[in-house]
């Protein structure tokens, strides 16, 4: 603490960003929040992030540089947090931009709350860091969510809970004997759950605080590969955790890990690239069909189009590119 304010460890790893870095950093020097550790982890990035790295380290005295051969996304968070000395986490990642009162946000609602997580709602952003949408004067609206209740926000996707640990603040506790999943994408999906059922409760405000940008070289954004079922991998994980110690949340977490099927499935649907996974997925969509025709989360338009698969998965694939504008 210094002077009675905690300290908030701001972890950022970086790998081939170096036209995006300075614009990130610079926002998280901008904060308004007063006592602030920002640890850049230089994930052998082969550009010049690493060197960018070190000017700001050099240039301010709550800045420092962790420098390893390239490990990924959960390695260089994870190696952050241990070498982290803050009473909270907060996580950035390089390629995007924070609202200048972000971290001052967060934990002021916590303060007033208790709270173990600290929620922030996502800006879409263009590669540039420009709105996608009008931002209209946001509703000032917070809501304290029991852990059960924070999880079935999740998993209904209503908007006050996302997987992204990007827009949040946590508790340094809350990471004790857990970490993020090495060599695994949509590694958030990984440990979500885990954080929320150690969570006594969760704050989240609707205000915009978190810039996040598409890239169209983005990891996310790129071709269909094999590593994409991660996020299968991390449902099926999440759904038998929920099941086993919250089975009041059964329809709400079939919903849940059916959407991400069909999220799935219709990206093997707009990859350019042969995908292996289609048929697993299909079978997958096709088997619970009669559960998803029941469940109430699922919108009319996704029941229909899985009927339409059901038939024919040429008229469903053109359903899917026509809809996301996409010429064959």
């Amino acid at each position: 603490m210094c002077g009675g304010i905690p300290k908030i460890s701001i972890i950022i790893p970086v790998y081939k960003v170096e036209n995006y870095l300075e614009r990130c950093v610079q926002s998280v020097l901008k904060q308004t929040y007063p006592n602030l550790e920002i640890i850049l982890v230089d994930d052998g990035s082969p550009d010049n992030c690493g060197t960018i790295c070190d000017n700001y380290a050099n240039e301010n005295s709550n800045v420092s540089v962790i420098h390893q051969k390239n490990q990924g996304l959960s390695a260089a968070r994870n190696n952050g947090m241990k070498a982290a000395n803050g009473d909270f986490f907060g996580f950035v990642d390089s390629d995007d931009i924070i609202e200048p009162d972000m971290y001052e946000r967060l934990y002021k609602n916590i303060e007033k709350t208790n709270a173990d997580i600290s929620v922030g709602r996502f800006i879409d952003c263009d590669e540039n860091g420009k709105a996608n949408a009008n931002l209209e004067k946001c509703k000032e609206e917070i809501k304290v969510l029991a852990r059960k209740d924070a999880i079935e926000s999740l998993l209904i996707d209503n908007g006050w809970i996302t997987s992204h640990a990007c827009n949040k603040l946590f508790k340094k506790e809350l990471f004790d004997s857990l970490e993020f999943p090495v060599g695994k994408v949509y590694e958030d999906s990984f440990v979500i759950i885990d954080l929320l059922s150690k969570a006594k409760t969760v704050v989240s405000d609707a205000h915009g605080i978190y810039r996040y940008c598409h890239r169209k070289d983005s990891i996310v954004e790129t071709k269909f590969t094999e590593k994409n079922m991660d996020l299968l991998e991390a449902w099926e994980k999440n759904k038998n955790q929920i099941i086993e110690y919250f089975p009041e949340l059964n329809k709400e977490v079939e919903f849940r890990y059916l959407w991400v099927c069909c999220y799935l499935y219709d990206k093997c649907m707009l990859s350019e690239n042969r995908c292996n996974q289609e048929q697993e997925l299909r079978k997958i969509l096709k088997n619970n069909l009669v559960d998803i025709l029941k469940n109430p989360y699922f919108r009319i338009t996704r029941k229909i189009a899985l009927c339409v698969l059901r038939v024919s998965t040429g008229a469903y694939r053109k359903s899917v590119r026509r809809k996301f504008s996409v010429v064959d």
